[in-house]
């Protein structure tokens, strides 16, 4: 995950990370995932409004919440004639139901920066049914 600062016109910069926790240990509960106090802003030039050096924050420098998922297919055939059969298909898509948590909001200057807002799809089932001859 890149943490940016929308400070220049052309491009979207890292801003400081200024020490403490920045990802906060209890947000699962929260839904907070990052900790805005971790962070600041890099200074902008009063001119050109750019920032006036890049940030420490490396890029790529935090994970995001994992996720996992368990898909299931099951299919049973069952025979009508010596040439024909029918076959019956059950396909599950995150079967278990697993809440997987998308990455947070990322940037600084947002009034959401560091909570999770959204959530990856929940199970999906799939049923098919086909005769082959």
């Amino acid at each position: 995950m890149n943490v940016v600062q929308g400070g220049t016109p052309l491009h979207n910069v890292r801003p400081d990370y200024i020490g403490g926790q920045a990802v906060n240990p209890d947000w699962r509960k929260t839904l907070v995932y990052l900790n805005k106090a971790a962070f600041q802003q890099v200074p902008l030039n009063a001119v050109s409004k750019a920032t006036i050096r890049p940030g420490n924050v490396g890029p790529n420098a935090f994970r995001g919440p994992g996720n996992w998922t368990v898909d299931l297919g099951l299919g049973k055939n069952f025979p009508i004639r010596e040439r024909m059969r029918f076959q019956f298909r059950a396909d599950m898509f995150n079967a278990l139901n697993h809440v997987n948590y998308s990455n947070p909001q990322l940037g600084i200057t947002s009034a959401t920066f560091g909570q999770i807002t959204s959530t990856g799809s929940m199970r999906v089932i799939q049923l098919a049914a086909k005769i082959n001859w």
